[in-house]
């Protein structure tokens, strides 16, 4: 056992500690994988392990990481759409699964987590309809009260004395039950009074409501994902520039302040409210802001976002498409290597032939290597002009060629067989069936019935 883990890597250590229940053993051997050569694979290995051991942020984080240094990553789609869902980021997740059902359509828990998703997202939005009317009254009811105990008759001398003794314990029992009451309300009212004090922010552990990002990358663009739930777009400000990304969340008391606040002069003017013009407007500090310089140039003018229901997505256009940030803000940190990015499918060329540039290169297990898509699709585009993959019957095919490659008598001499042999009978020698009728030649085991028989 000893010899195996010296012969097989980090990696390989991790996944089978994975599989064989030691999550925290598995997480220790990834990260030392990481250590050693950062991979899409051991980061998408680590958020597997994240989530079995319910570390959902860690692992989404993971995920992104991943699909920063492999987007084409089908599994780190999964992975980031599990723990987004159980952070209670339906939208997010259900994206996450969609782009990951792209690249791997045959994955079945993609659809699965896809209709939980929705099913969540639906719930959301659901409305408990109001009456239109007031309800109807109910039945009157009557309280009918005890009757009255009727009078006991007068205790006894020995009567009197136990109910004296009785009385006497009674006292002493009454003034303990007393003072445990008393306990039992001021337990109570601490509970109340701690529940109504604000909850302490634990590090590393973000509260339901805390407003977060993240970002993640594609060939031509970087979206960061701000997310917070129920947000109006009006509390929502963003600037962009060439070499920085300024966001900011508006407090909810300065938006529709008595004169204007700036989100609401800038949505009169047909423009996006700006932090700059937030803090022109003698607004409160925002309740949540981000200021960074970006790491490479962008396009101002083709930046925007979109406010959703869980989180507002932050779309940033590159200016120099295929170049993969390895971090948001700007840092020293070496450009990584090109990628194969998910991106749009290149125009055809105006003679109808394939899309200049490099064929797609496309992830792969197969012990031959990766297969030639780009001549798997130029054979079957000569297949179809040579008419070879028509309604998929070659027979049919067969037949349609020797018809429009035949001479005149030929194509006669098949559509008048055809014709009066009702189907059963297909000739090409006109010298035999144009001299006279071609008879239905019903196949062996057959009888010819007319309709009126």
């Amino acid at each position: 056992m000893a010899g195996q883990d010296r012969d097989e890597t980090s990696l390989a250590r991790g996944n089978r500690l994975l599989a064989e229940g030691d999550v925290e053993g598995a997480v220790q051997a990834l990260q030392e994988a990481l250590k050693a050569s950062p991979s899409a694979d051991a980061h998408e290995a680590l958020a597997r392990a994240h989530i079995k051991a319910g570390r959902h942020l860690e692992a989404a984080e993971a995920a992104l990481k991943a699909l920063t240094l492999e987007p084409g990553q089908a599994k780190a789609y999964l992975r980031r759409g599990i723990a987004l869902f159980h952070l209670d980021e339906f939208e997010g997740a259900l994206e996450a699964f969609q782009k990951g059902k792209e690249l791997r359509p045959t994955l079945a828990a993609f659809d699965t987590w896809t209709r939980k998703c929705r099913a969540e997202i639906d719930g959301e939005v659901e409305e408990v309809p109001q009456p239109s009317s007031p309800p109807r009254a109910g039945p009157k009811i009557t309280i009918i009260p005890p009757k009255a105990a009727a009078a006991s008759p007068p205790p006894t001398q020995a009567a009197a004395a136990r109910a004296g003794e009785a009385s006497t314990s009674a006292a002493g029992g009454g003034a303990a039950a007393t003072q445990q009451q008393k306990q039992q309300q001021q337990q109570e009212e601490r509970r109340k009074q701690q529940a109504a004090e604000p909850i302490a922010a634990v590090s590393g552990v973000p509260l339901p409501n805390q407003i977060r990002h993240q970002w993640y990358q594609l060939a031509d663009r970087v979206v960061v994902d701000v997310y917070a739930k129920g947000l109006p777009k009006e509390r929502f400000a963003a600037e962009f520039g060439e070499r920085r990304l300024r966001l900011a969340v508006l407090p909810a008391a300065g938006v529709g302040a008595a004169g204007g606040g700036a989100a609401a002069a800038a949505e009169a003017a047909g423009a996006e409210a700006t932090p700059a013009a937030a803090a022109a407007g003698g607004q409160p500090a925002p309740e949540w802001e981000l200021d960074v310089e970006l790491f490479g140039r962008v396009l101002p003018e083709a930046c925007g976002f979109e406010v959703l229901r869980t989180k507002v997505e932050v779309t940033l256009t590159k200016a120099d498409a295929g170049r993969a940030w390895p971090t948001l803000e700007r840092s020293d940190a070496p450009v990584l290597p090109a990628a194969p990015m998910p991106a749009a499918p290149a125009a055809a060329s105006s003679s109808g032939g394939a899309s200049a540039g490099p064929p797609r290169q496309y992830p792969t297990s197969h012990v031959k290597g990766p297969k030639d898509w780009s001549a798997v699709e130029a054979e079957v585009t000569e297949m179809e002009a040579k008419g070879e993959l028509d309604d998929g019957n070659p027979l049919n095919s067969f037949f349609q060629k020797v018809f429009s490659q035949g001479d005149e008598d030929t194509r006669r001499a098949m559509m008048k067989s055809f014709v009066e042999s009702n189907g059963t009978v297909l000739s090409t020698n006109w010298a035999d069936v144009g001299a006279k009728k071609v008879e239905c030649t019903p196949p062996e085991g057959m009888e010819v019935h007319k309709w009126d028989e």
